[in-house]
Formats: structure tokens, C-alpha cells, sequence
């Protein structure tokens, strides 16, 4: 070759192939799940992009025309599947897709032990809430009111526990809880429900409504600036709670004030501000209703800013101890944490209070084995009025831990019960555990 001279190369340059990823999204029962789903895609020659889907009925779901794996140039990071209410969100990574497609394992998804109902207009702060439950060995369904509507809480019997955890998040006081979501969370508690509602600006956003004075049981006072709280003392949600810090690293760090409320009627108060001028000023109250059974836990500033601090700080309570506290109270089981270190979760044999109740239809029971037991042969059975067994719903060796069964108002040969009073009826060795239920048709 020499200089001023022209060389030609001849290239041809071949399209990478196509190909198909597809799989099936089942419950544990081996039913097929509706979700939907978004695979993310990297590229060192492109920017990075996405891929939308969703899985019909049967749970099946295909991406075709996908190009196949090639390194740099089309990698698959991972595949994000939200399902339908009531199962937990999956993540799958690793995927390579090659010419001949990829067909996943069946995916089986759990169902959600509780509904956590995502009200901040950003949709922001999930984690917080997450990782809560997560430390408890407990796992949310996530409902994204600004994608989705107002959250399904007629639903809440499809859940390992009938608790909703409700927070507004950066909500401003003309946002936060909507009258179609009040007339839900009311209709919710009618039924028994379990409801922890947390978020700056809701009692400001309801202070002209009724349904903060009878139904959230507080009245506004005005807000304060004050970042530092303490639970109450030998209460249920309060009690071991000696500092709450709203402010600093590891939270949210979102809080601008905190509605100042004042307990009304059945309300207790659980959490208390540093300094205040008003003695019965209150950040958070819990109220029971001996009517319906509900429970409600309402804070006034929210759960995710809470921090024991980027290096937690001795006396300073977590999101995990805040969280233990709430759920056991809400649960019926509630002992409060002795001290700052995180609590394990309540461990005793225990029948919990069904969800709903009353009801007609179906209903769910749970209760726990203790860890005292390494197995045990376990039983729960249902009996009338009159004493005369009607149903076994289980007979069997079981592990420590927390199990639910559902019981549709049948006795053993599939015939429907009349309405009334029923007793439940858990037991194992010398432990017996009794809980009352009322059917109605």
C-alpha cells in the first residue's frame, strides 16, 4: 500500500437474531397470577432501556423480538414482576436469552402477609416501610394510590394478617387523603380492620372534616417544628420507645412539621413531643373499638423518617422497634420493647384475631407455634354455641412460627352452618387457645 493510495475493505455487518423470553407466574397453590412486568436492558453502545409486559390469567407471560444476549451489547439486568393484590413483588436477575429462547422455571409468588398503601403523590419512601417488615421477617404488598386508585381494602382477607399500613409520604395538607379514600378507611374499620395511618399534614389536610374527630378520634391542634418524640410509657405501642428521632441520616429526612393532635374519646396516646406548651398535645394516638373490633395506630409525622441515626444511637428507637410495636398492638398481642435494642418478634403460643369479623363468606384464622416447641402436633377446630365440634382445619406436626388457614363457615362434610356464634378452638399438648367468631349469612 502506498502513500495517496486508496485500500478497501469490504464488511458486511449481520443484525443479531431475535429470540423469546417467556415463563409462568403461579401461587402457592399453583394457580396462575396476573402481574406486570418490566425487563431492564443494558447496552454499551445505546442507552439503557426497558421492556414492558404483563401475564394474562393463566399466569403465563412471553417478550418476543427480543435480541439475544451478546456482552456489552444487549445484557439482561433483571426483570421486575408486580403482581396483582394480594402477592409480593419478585425480582429475577441473571437472565441470558439465547437463539433458541428462554423459558423460565415456573415462578411461584407468596402472598403478602400485609397491604402497604403507597399515598405520597411521588409514590417515594417504599423502602422505609419495606425494610421495616423486612427486619421482622414480614413482607408488604405495595399499592401506588397516584397509579392504581383508591387501595381494594375489601380485599384485605386475601392477606396472611388483616393490617394496612397507610402512609401520605410529601402529601401537602390539600392532598393527603382523599373523601373517596376516607369513606374506604371507614368502611374498612366498620368491618374490624387493623389500620396504622402515618404522614405529616393528614390531620391538617382532615382538620375541617368529621372524619378526624369520629373516626381518626383526634382533633388539630396546630403543628410543630419539634423533630424529637418519646413513646408513652407501659403503653402497648409507645411503651420502650424512650427517643424518636424524625430528623438526620438514615431516615427519610422528609419532615417539615408535625400535626400537634389531641386524643378524643377512645384515643390513647402512645407518642409525645419533646416540648410542648399544650400537656395533652400528642403526635401519635391509638384508638380500639369495642363496637367493630378495629384498631387503629395514627401518627402525625411519618414513620419514615424515623432514625436511630447512621451509626444508631443507644436510647434511639428504629423503624424496626416502631414497627414491632404497632403491628403487635394492632395485631392483639402487644408487648412493648423493654429497652432500645430491636425486638425479636412476640414468640408464644397464640390463636390471633380472625379477619373479618363478623363475616359471611369466609374468614381468616391465624395463629403462632412458639419456638419453645421444635415440632408439634397441633390442632385447631371449630365448635358451636352448644359445644358439639362442627370442623377440624388442622391436625397436623407443625414448626415454630406464624400459620393462617381460611375457614368458609362449612362443617367437615362441605355443609354450610346456620348463622351465629362459633368458637375456635387451637391447642397443643397443654396449650389451649380459644377465639370467638361470629358467622353471619
Amino acid at each position: 500500500l502506498r502513500f495517496g493510495k486508496t485500500a478497501q475493505f469490504d464488511r458486511s455487518l449481520s443484525p443479531l437474531p431475535t429470540s423469546v423470553l417467556e415463563g409462568t407466574l403461579r401461587d402457592e397453590n399453583g394457580r396462575g397470577v396476573k402481574a406486570e412486568l418490566t425487563l431492564f436492558v443494558k447496552s454499551e453502545v445505546t442507552e439503557d432501556f426497558t421492556v414492558h409486559g404483563s401475564s394474562d390469567a393463566f399466569g403465563r407471560f412471553v417478550f418476543d423480538d427480543l435480541l439475544v444476549t451478546f456482552p456489552l451489547v444487549v445484557e439482561y439486568e433483571k426483570l421486575e414482576i408486580e403482581p396483582e393484590i394480594p402477592y409480593v413483588s419478585e425480582t429475577l436477575t441473571e437472565i441470558t436469552l439465547g437463539e433458541a429462547g428462554t423459558m423460565l422455571p415456573d415462578i411461584t409468588l407468596k402472598r403478602a402477609d400485609v397491604l402497604v398503601v403507597n399515598d405520597d403523590p411521588d409514590y417515594n419512601f417504599e423502602k422505609f416501610y419495606l425494610s421495616a417488615l423486612d427486619s421482622l421477617e414480614l413482607t408488604g404488598h405495595i399499592w401506588r394510590t397516584q397509579q392504581r386508585g383508591v387501595a381494594p381494602v375489601s380485599r384485605m382477607g386475601e392477606f396472611n394478617r388483616p393490617t394496612i399500613i397507610w402512609y401520605t409520604g410529601d402529601a401537602t395538607s390539600n392532598e393527603a387523603i382523599s373523601k373517596a379514600e376516607q369513606d374506604s378507611i371507614a368502611a374498612y374499620l366498620d368491618r374490624g380492620g387493623r389500620l396504622f395511618l402515618t404522614g405529616q399534614n393528614i390531620a391538617q389536610s382532615l382538620s375541617a372534616t368529621d372524619f378526624l374527630q369520629n373516626r381518626l378520634h383526634t382533633r388539630l391542634l396546630g403543628a410543630l417544628e419539634d423533630k424529637l418524640l418519646h413513646g408513652v410509657e407501659n403503653d402497648p405501642v409507645g411503651g420502650g420507645l424512650r427517643n424518636i428521632s424524625i430528623f438526620g441520616d438514615g431516615g427519610a429526612n422528609n419532615q417539615t412539621a408535625v400535626d400537634v393532635l389531641l386524643a378524643q374519646g377512645e384515643a390513647k396516646k402512645t407518642v409525645i413531643f419533646d416540648t410542648t406548651a399544650v400537656t395533652d398535645a400528642v403526635a401519635g394516638i391509638r384508638v380500639e373499638d369495642p363496637a367493630t373490633g378495629s384498631r387503629l395506630v395514627f401518627f402525625g409525622f411519618g414513620f419514615e423518617a424515623i432514625t436511630a441515626g447512621a451509626f444508631p444511637r443507644p436510647g434511639f428507637a428504629t423503624r424496626k422497634d416502631v414497627m414491632h410495636n404497632v403491628l403487635h398492638w394492632l395485631s392483639g398481642l402487644a408487648t412493648p420493647v423493654a429497652d432500645s435494642k430491636s425486638p425479636d418478634m412476640i414468640d408464644r403460643f397464640a390463636l390471633l384475631p380472625n379477619y373479618p369479623n363478623p363475616f359471611n363468606g369466609e374468614t381468616i384464622l391465624r395463629y403462632r407455634i412458639s419456638s419453645n416447641f421444635v415440632s408439634t402436633q397441633v390442632k385447631l377446630e371449630i365448635y358451636n354455641i352448644l359445644g358439639r365440634k362442627v370442623r377440624i382445619l388442622v391436625d397436623k406436626r407443625l414448626k415454630p412460627g406464624e400459620y393462617s388457614v381460611q375457614w368458609d363457615g362449612t362443617d367437615d362434610s362441605g355443609q354450610g352452618l346456620a348463622s351465629g356464634l362459633y368458637l375456635a378452638k387451637l391447642s397443643s399438648g397443654q396449650e389451649r387457645q380459644i377465639l370467638k367468631m361470629l358467622y353471619v349469612k
